[in-house]
């Protein structure tokens, strides 16, 4: 059964600019076309996925492979919020460890995004 994380207050949406720099960051490596790209990430976890622009916000979707298995979602950030959906997770991943992982790590990245140090902002 999947789920859904919320993250309210969402100041901007980045641009692929800053995207690009962020996912740098992180080890994450983003190929794009326009407005829409791939992006992809390998170790542990290895994390690939799409993602696109659109006139309302950023949608996308992932793949991460864990050692217990595959995590697959989407993911759509707003003006005002946004939202990481899981529609697959390894039986043996507690719900809540994960909404507390993703919670976490949409704060890390807005709050990064925030930041006046941020790569191209």
């Amino acid at each position: 059964m999947g789920f859904t994380v919320l993250y309210d207050f969402v100041s901007r949406i980045p641009t692929h600019e800053e995207l690009r720099k962020l996912a740098e960051t992180y080890g994450v490596r983003l190929v794009c076309n326009d407005n829409k790209g791939t992006f992809s990430k390998s170790g542990d976890p290895r994390v690939e996925g799409e993602y696109e622009f659109t006139n309302t916000g950023l949608i996308g979707k992932f793949s991460a492979h864990i050692a217990l298995g595959s995590i697959i979602g989407s993911f759509q950030f707003s003006p005002r919020q946004a939202s990481v959906e899981i529609i697959h997770k390894p039986f043996f991943v507690p719900e809540a460890l994960l909404k507390s992982k993703i919670a976490e790590g949409l704060a890390g990245f807005f709050k990064k995004l925030a930041e006046p140090t941020c790569p191209a902002s």
